[in-house]
């Protein structure tokens, strides 16, 4: 029997963000509530879950500075569209297919993208790259 696992990422009261992966979405977020899951987020009092796998659309999170995706074959894609103070952008060995848009995030300094499908990478300054940027062969960087 094949298990399915969701990348997740919960917005707490604070404003603030934390990704995960569980087998069990519901189960885990009443757990997080009820400040019985991670120890670094029983503080933070999570407050609503934002998005499971599939197409994670973070344009409303302008606050967001580091985003970590857990392995998942089910993550396809992210829209980052006003994610404008996108410091790391962590998500390896995931599902993402077609562009990866980051143009709007100028001061990246941390980019790892690879084992993906990406066809594109979007950066706002090709000439002004992350100080690490990871991504496959193949993948074409260009300017918006």
């Amino acid at each position: 029997m094949s298990i399915t696992w969701y990348t997740y990422i919960l917005e707490c009261r604070d404003k603030s963000f934390y990704t995960g992966i569980s087998d069990d979405l519901e189960q885990r977020v009443e757990r997080h509530n009820a400040g019985h899951a991670a120890s670094d987020c029983t503080s933070l009092a999570v407050a609503q879950l934002i998005s499971g796998s599939g197409a994670i659309d973070l344009s409303g999170c302008s606050s967001l500075t580091t985003l970590l995706c857990a392995e998942n074959d089910n993550l396809t894609s992210l829209n980052l569209s006003n994610a404008v103070n996108l410091l790391s952008f962590n998500c390896p060995l995931n599902s993402l297919t077609g562009s990866l848009d980051l143009s709007v995030n100028t001061n990246l300094t941390y980019v790892n993208a690879a084992n993906n499908s990406l066809a594109e990478i979007i950066l706002a300054d090709t000439n002004n790259l992350p100080a690490t940027f990871l991504y496959d062969s193949g993948v074409t960087i260009r300017e918006p």
